[in-house]
């Protein structure tokens, strides 16, 4: 089941969707949600969260019951940094968080096996690239377009 409630103007998370368990996907893009509550955690069937172009700066603790979340879109929020709950979604294939204040790319990002792609594209990253960098081409697609970055050296890599 999908649920759609993208390009309105809600200001707040709508925690009656915690209540439809079955959905499996659900987009609540382009609004001005700025906090997503505990409930969500209550949609155990969800592979897909779609939060871009909000006002969102962290992710609740919550999140990492969502055990089959395979695709999570926070791009295009107030971000500056990858939330440390990402880093325990056990099942997440592609992160996709453009577009936010993000200054650097996590050492241990490479702890999410499943992760396939990452996009970072359109932040603020200025620091070296982690020492797993190598590790993490072998994983999956990075996209640093449109950062700031100085230097890009792969020998620094482990």
């Amino acid at each position: 089941r999908i649920l759609s409630l993208s390009d309105n103007n809600l200001s707040h998370f709508p925690v009656s969707v915690c209540n439809i368990v079955t959905i499996s996907e659900l987009d609540l893009s382009c609004n001005r949600i700025a906090i997503i509550p505990k409930e969500i955690q209550q949609l155990k069937c969800l592979t897909t969260l779609l939060l871009h172009s909000n006002l969102l700066s962290n992710l609740p603790y919550h999140l990492n019951e969502l055990h089959k979340l395979t695709t999570l879109v926070i791009a295009f929020n107030r971000f500056k940094s990858i939330p440390h709950i990402v880093k325990e979604l056990q099942c997440l294939r592609i992160l996709i968080a453009a577009g936010n204040r993000i200054s650097a790319i996590p050492e241990d990002i490479h702890r999410i096996q499943t992760l396939q792609v990452l996009d970072l594209r359109l932040n603020q990253i200025t620091t070296e690239l982690p020492s797993t960098t190598p590790d993490l081409l072998s994983f999956f697609s990075l996209n640093i377009h449109g950062n700031n970055l100085t230097d890009f050296d792969m020998r620094r890599a482990k």
